[in-house]
């Protein structure tokens, strides 16, 4: 089963890609002194929205799926977001429906590798 629950510091203000996916990178604390990085794409039909109001330094929880792609040295693995949630100190408005962003459609990707399994 290739699942991923995370929790982390968003590293960069996000991006909007070519390809129409938001793309951040996440900071996640691994050790005393250890900071792990982590490229981060979602897809849904809300993603300007979330490239709005997702900002360097916010605190988000990150449900989804790990896939390998193809970058320009090596491989590179990233976590596909199915769900994004922002981790406040403060209680978000429950109204603003980015507090919790949607399911992601797996069809929107499609498989670099032709995998035997």
């Amino acid at each position: 089963m290739n699942s991923v629950f995370i929790m982390g510091r968003v590293g960069l203000d996000p991006e909007l890609t070519d390809d129409g996916f938001c793309k951040f990178i996440l900071l996640v604390k691994s050790g005393v002194d250890t900071v792990d990085k982590f490229t981060v794409v979602y897809g849904q039909k809300n993603k300007k929205k979330l490239y709005d109001k997702l900002k360097k330094a916010d605190k988000v929880v990150i449900n989804g799926y790990l896939r390998n792609v193809k970058g320009k040295y090596a491989i590179e693995t990233e976590i596909v977001a199915n769900n994004i949630y922002f981790a406040a100190d403060e209680q978000l408005d429950m109204e603003d429906d980015i507090n919790c962003i949607g399911n992601f459609d797996e069809e929107d990707f499609k498989d670099e590798f032709d995998l035997p399994f």
